[in-house]
């Protein structure tokens, strides 16, 4: 009973922890702010790696164009490719995204995890599925553009969210 308490309370603190990240990278005000990496001034890479958001070997704006893995809490601005985290935000996502908690503003590809929260969707699959439109497939599906926005095993919609910044999202050229 007591490991359960504790495997709960751990649990918890990580999601506090990613939402805190998250939160830093989304309202980064200005270039100071952003996430910094150990290799710094390089636009894209074919390979992304790091464990948390500042112990990683690019910074947040570099585009990943190949492989972004992290075995836990991953900041993106931008990721073609295959996504690879335990949790993680990234703006714009083109590819496969495999994640437990993934969080995106535009996502171009498909995302598989427990939870997946985005703002623009192509597909999503998972126990818990958040967007503006697409397909999503799992036990729990919201879709504010659906004819029905909550649905069990699938919903769907065609309509672009106007308003990304209602899930959170920020601008595209913004600097992270």
């Amino acid at each position: 009973m007591k490991t359960s308490k504790m495997n709960l309370y751990m649990k918890i603190l990580a999601a506090l922890l990613i939402f805190n990240a998250a939160s830093e990278l989304v309202h980064a005000e200005n270039e100071t702010k952003r996430v910094e990496g150990l290799i710094k001034g390089t636009s894209w890479t074919p390979m992304q790696l790091g464990v948390f958001p500042k112990c990683q070997l690019f910074d947040s704006r570099t585009r990943v164009y190949g492989i972004n893995c992290s075995p836990f809490v991953s900041l993106q601005r931008e990721v073609i490719g295959i996504d690879m985290k335990l949790m993680g935000y990234t703006i714009e996502s083109t590819g496969i995204t495999v994640s437990g908690v993934a969080l995106s503003c535009y996502n171009h590809g498909v995302m598989i995890g427990a939870m997946n929260w985005t703002g623009n969707s192509f597909v999503q699959a998972g126990l818990f599925n958040i967007a503006a439109n697409g397909l999503q497939i799992g036990l729990i599906n919201y879709n504010s553009h659906a004819p029905i926005p909550i649905m069990p095993v699938m919903n769907f919609s065609l309509k672009q969210a106007k308003e990304p910044d209602d899930f959170g999202c920020v601008e595209k050229e913004q600097n992270i």
